[in-house]
C-alpha cells in the first residue's frame, strides 16, 4: 500500500475521495506513520469548463502534499487540517480549504452569468475502514466570496489492483454529491435579468442530490521515490442540476495527471 496521498491536485469535478485515495488504509501497511511526510509534484487537468458544459479545458495542476504523522496535513486537494480523532481503521477532522469558482468564458450560456470568485470552506469528514473498503463523509461549508451555502459527498472506495511490491496501486469507487440551495442556486439557476439576456427560461434550483461520480486512482512508483498518477472521474448531474438551462450536458468526464517525488517516510 502507497503511504499518504499521491495526487491530490487543485479542486475539480473530481471525487472527494480521490485527494486522499489510501491515507485511511496506511495503518493496516505501516507499523507506524512517519513523521514527516511530503509528495510534491506538476502535472495537468482536463476537465470541463464547469458543470454541465459541453467545452473542456486543459490546465496545469500543481500538486503537494504534507503530512505530520496521523495528526495534520496540508494538501492542494484536502486543504489544511487537523485528524481530531483518529485511530487504526477511523479518523474524523477539520479542515480550511477552497473553491476556485467559476470563470466567464465565451459559452453562449454563460456569458450572462456573473463570474463566481473563489471562496474559501471550512470542512469537517469523516473515514471508516471495514478493509479494504473505506467509507467516507464530508461537508464543506463556504464562507463568503463566491457563493453562500454547503456542498458536501458521500463515498465509498477501495483498491481493486496492485503490485505484490506496493509500489502501484489502483482506488475506485463511487460517491454522491449534494447542495444546499444557496449553492445550487449559485450554479444553476437563472434568474430574469439572465432570462431577459439570453432567452432562456427563469429557473430557481433547489438544494439536493447534485450529481452522481464514479473515480479511479492509480499510482506507480517507476524510480525510487519518483511516481506518476493518474486519476479519472466520471460525473452524471441530477434533479435541478441536470434540468437547468445552463446545463449542456449532464454527463461529463474528467482526467488528471501528476509526476512527483516523495520525500521522507517510508517507500512503499
Amino acid at each position: 500500500m502507497l503511504p499518504g496521498t499521491a495526487g491530490a491536485q487543485t479542486p475539480s469535478p473530481l471525487a472527494e475521495w480521490q485527494y486522499s485515495a489510501g491515507v485511511p488504509l496506511r495503518a493496516y501497511f505501516m507499523p507506524e506513520a512517519p513523521k514527516w511526510q511530503t509528495a510534491l509534484g506538476m502535472g495537468f487537468s482536463f476537465q470541463p469548463d464547469y458543470d454541465g458544459a459541453s467545452t473542456y479545458e486543459l490546465v496545469p495542476a500543481p500538486s503537494f502534499d504534507v503530512r505530520y504523522r496521523d495528526l495534520a496535513f496540508f494538501s492542494a486537494g484536502e486543504g489544511l487540517g487537523v485528524n481530531v480523532f483518529h485511530g487504526r481503521n477511523y479518523r474524523i477532522g477539520l479542515a480550511a480549504t477552497y473553491d476556485l469558482g467559476r470563470k466567464l468564458n465565451d459559452n453562449f450560456r454563460v456569458t450572462s452569468r456573473r463570474r463566481v470568485g473563489p471562496t474559501a470552506e471550512a470542512k469537517i469528514f469523516g473515514e471508516y475502514v471495514l478493509f479494504p473498503v473505506v467509507f467516507r463523509l464530508d461537508f464543506r461549508q463556504a464562507l463568503g466570496g463566491g457563493y453562500d451555502g454547503y456542498i458536501g459527498d458521500a463515498s465509498i472506495y477501495m483498491p481493486v489492483a496492485g503490485s505484490r511490491e506496493h509500489r502501484f496501486v489502483v482506488f475506485a469507487g463511487p460517491s454522491v454529491t449534494f447542495a444546499s440551495g444557496g449553492n445550487m442556486r449559485e450554479f444553476f439557476s437563472v434568474t430574469a435579468d439572465q432570462s431577459h439576456a439570453t432567452g432562456l427560461p427563469v429557473f430557481d434550483a433547489k438544494g439536493g442530490v447534485r450529481s452522481v461520480k464514479f473515480g479511479i486512482s492509480a499510482t506507480w512508483f517507476f524510480h525510487d521515490r519518483w511516481f506518476v498518477n493518474g486519476t479519472g472521474a466520471g460525473n452524471h448531474l441530477l434533479n435541478d442540476a441536470a434540468r437547468s438551462p445552463f446545463t449542456h450536458e449532464k454527463t461529463q468526464g474528467t482526467f488528471n495527471f501528476t509526476l512527483g517525488y516523495l520525500f521522507g517516510g517510508a517507500l512503499p
